[in-house]
């Protein structure tokens, strides 16, 4: 299980509605890493926060707090996300059988 993905979650939410200023840099970091889900639980119409975190190209902005949500349905997206990539770059990186025979995966010219 997220062998080739990572989900992180960040809670931005703050009392006075603002963004943690740490939290956010700490966010823009995970947001350039490969392989990473990010889930941003953001302050509740804070609109440019929102615009910021889609920007950063995050998998899931929550706004508002989520003490009490359950979490589940995201964590199970994501692992099924995780188990199609896979499936994915496994199918791609394997010999194909055409006719009977096994192949090898065509290649790619040098750029």
């Amino acid at each position: 299980m997220f062998e080739g993905q990572h989900l992180i979650i960040f809670d931005l939410e703050t009392p006075d509605g603002s963004t943690a200023v740490p939290l956010q840099t700490s966010t823009e970091r995970a947001a350039r890493q490969p392989g990473i889900l990010l889930v941003l639980c953001g302050n509740e119409g804070n609109v440019a926060e929102e615009i910021w975190a889609r920007q950063l190209g995050v998998w899931l902005y929550l706004p508002g707090a989520v003490d009490n949500v359950d979490l589940t349905e995201v964590f199970e997206e994501a692992m099924r996300l995780d188990e199609e990539r896979q499936a994915s770059r496994s199918s791609t990186a394997s010999p194909s059988t055409a006719n009977g025979k096994e192949t090898s995966p065509s290649r790619s010219r040098p750029r």
